[in-house]
């Protein structure tokens, strides 16, 4: 999954000084918890994002400039931490994509997406997700549509907060019936787990998600996770069956992607 800011979410939505305190750190603390399950554990976002207006009359950059209070030191740390993800490497270039004027890149509402960070987004391999603003009524549905004149429809998955990054983040726990070894669990053979616990949350990072499972090729193996309930899973070691629709599709999804990492994939968003 390739990870991003929509800038595109940014537009002065801060009625005053507080708010826009409580909107910059939500937007830059879940961007950067969000790389823990990016492809290379990166994320991307447009050079200018500085300038966008945060409150009416003034831009990300000068707020965080000239609206911190210097004498409270959680505010002076979070600066710090903002101009951290604001001039950190690496930089998107959105216009090295959909750069041709024939070339189209529209929302479901047929607003033009070109040179934003959309136009990236669009040609991810492993599926997209983008962090949007909070108090922007136009990016606050988990799923954005996009439609590419090189790519065709897309689906880019969006996320507003902190605790939605939580909901969409799988998180490894182990099932006793999976031991290192093959057991007999009733009149069945429970599959072994050859992971430990560490090599098991890569593991099932670096997956892809479809119909509620996740499949995840890792140190030459195959690997499936149940999910227990929300977005809590075990796993164990598995062969993919020919005949099974989801284990080939899970195959020839990672066979293209050469089977390297590629952070949380989600099938629908492909």
């Amino acid at each position: 999954m390739e990870l991003y800011i929509n800038e595109n979410s940014i537009t002065g939505q801060a009625s005053n000084r507080e708010e826009a305190l409580i909107l910059l750190e939500e937007l830059f603390t879940t961007f950067s918890a969000a790389k823990n399950i990016a492809k290379d554990r990166k994320g991307y976002l447009v050079k200018d994002l500085s300038q966008r207006f945060i409150l009416k009359d003034v831009t990300i950059q000068n707020f965080l400039q000239k609206e911190i209070n210097e004498t409270n030191p959680i505010e002076r740390k979070f600066r710090t931490f903002a101009l951290g993800v604001l001039f950190n490497k690496p930089r998107m270039d959105p216009t090295a994509v959909h750069f041709d004027e024939k070339d189209s890149l529209v929302s479901e509402e047929s607003l033009c997406l070109k040179n934003t960070c959309f136009d990236h987004a669009s040609s991810s391999k492993c599926s997209a997700m983008v962090i949007s603003m909070m108090n922007n009524e136009k990016y606050t549905h988990k799923t954005i549509l996009i439609e590419s004149s090189i790519y065709g429809k897309k689906k880019v998955l969006n996320i507003t907060n902190s605790k939605v990054l939580f909901e969409n983040t799988w998180i490894y726990e182990h099932h006793t019936k999976h031991a290192r070894n093959a057991t007999l669990n009733g009149s069945k053979i429970a599959s072994p787990m050859t992971l430990n616990q560490s090599e098991a949350e890569t593991a099932l990072l670096n997956g892809i998600l479809i119909n509620r499972r996740v499949y995840s090729f890792y140190k030459n193996k195959w690997y499936k996770f149940h999910c227990q309930e929300n977005n809590k899973f075990h796993g164990f070691e598995f062969t993919p069956e020919q005949n099974n629709i989801d284990d080939e599709l899970a195959n020839s999804i990672l066979h293209s992607l050469n089977f390297q990492p590629h952070g949380q994939i989600f099938s629908e968003y492909l």
